[in-house]
Order: structure tokens, then sequence, then C-alpha cells
């Protein structure tokens, strides 16, 4: 978890250093940059909504993915119920094949607006602006990813910590019927013999 975070806040300490780079280029050919913003402002706040909409929803198939399997073994016996369930999932993986499909096209057109033509001038401020903003996709996903298996992580560690417990109460149980097993025999070791007249006197 430890070595998650880390990596994670040496992604933001890299992408910081580089955004200072990138905006001294950018503020030098501000009157360049400013006309294509005006042209990808909309598109790339539609494109941004609809990635992180379909992030959510490809994980939403992961955990229906998950649920069918459970469904199909479940249900077995009910074939009628299991092809639903199935025709269910491909309809909802159809789904996000299309939307992957129309943010491609959308990608495309954002990525002519942000590349500059030959020679054209201020190339270097529209190239570090798209710099900039592939860097805060970037961002957007990685911090996605990042809280996404720290959750997991969470998760298995509190998994991992129930299994101790159910562990540690498995070893007292067996420790304490031990114990009982050596006080009826009366084992004649010195070092338990001490402890006989206290449990006689405790039962």
């Amino acid at each position: 978890m430890n070595d998650e975070d880390a990596a994670y806040q040496d992604f933001l300490e890299a992408q910081s250093a580089e955004r200072t780079e990138q905006e001294e280029i950018v503020k030098k050919w501000r009157k360049a940059v400013e006309g294509v913003e005006g042209r990808s402002r909309e598109l790339r706040k539609t494109l941004s909504s609809q990635k992180a909409a379909l992030r959510y929803e490809k994980i939403s198939i992961k955990r229906a993915e998950a649920q069918h399997k459970e469904f199909e073994l479940k249900f077995s016996h009910q074939p009628d119920k299991v092809r639903m369930s199935a025709e269910n999932l491909k309809r909802a993986r159809i789904k996000v094949m299309r939307k992957d499909r129309d943010l491609e096209e959308m990608d495309r057109e954002l990525e002519l607006i942000l590349t500059p033509k030959p020679g054209q001038p201020g190339a270097q401020g529209i190239l570090a602006h798209k710099r900039l903003l592939e860097m805060e996709d970037e961002g957007e996903v990685r911090k996605a990813e990042h809280e996404e298996r720290m959750q997991t992580l969470d998760e298995t560690i509190a998994a991992r910590e129930e299994e101790e417990k159910d562990a540690e109460a498995v070893l007292d149980d067996a420790v304490a019927a031990l114990g009982e097993e050596v006080y009826s025999l009366r084992l004649p070791d010195p070092a338990l013999a001490a402890f006989y007249p206290r449990l006689d006197k405790a039962k």
C-alpha cells in the first residue's frame, strides 16, 4: 500500500515539474494558443466527462461479468434465466464498445485541432498546450486507477485481517482443547505439576 502511494506521489511530482516547463512555453506563445483553445474547449469538456463515465461503465461491466458467472452456477437448472442474463451482459458490452468508438472519433477530431500545420506561427506554444491537456488526462486516469488500487488493497487487507482473526480463534480453541486434554491425563511433568492443584481449585 505504501509502495502504491509512493509511486503515485512520484508521478504527481514529475507532472508538476513538467507542467511548469510547458506553461512557460504556452505563456510565450499565448496568442497562438488562444485560437486553439477556443476551438477545442467544448470538445475537451465533452470528451473528459464521457471518458470518466466510460471508465465507470467498464468497471460495472467487470462486476456484471462476475455476477453473470455466479448466476450461471446458481440458475444452471433454468437456462432461460441464464440466457437472459447473458443477453443483458452482451448488450452492455456492445454499448461500451460503441462509446469507445465515438470517443476515438472525438479524440481524432481534437488531435487535428491541436496539431499545428507545418510552418504555423506559434507551433511550439500549441504543442506545449497540447501536452498540458494530455497531462491533465493522464492525471485523471492515474488518479482513478490509484483510488481503485487503494480500495482493492484496503479490501484485501480487511479480508486478511478477518482471516487472521479466524485463525487466531481456531488456534485459541486448539490450545484450550490441548490444555484440557493435558489436565485430564495429569501428565507427570514437573513444569505442569504446579498448575494441577490450582486448576483443581478452579474446577
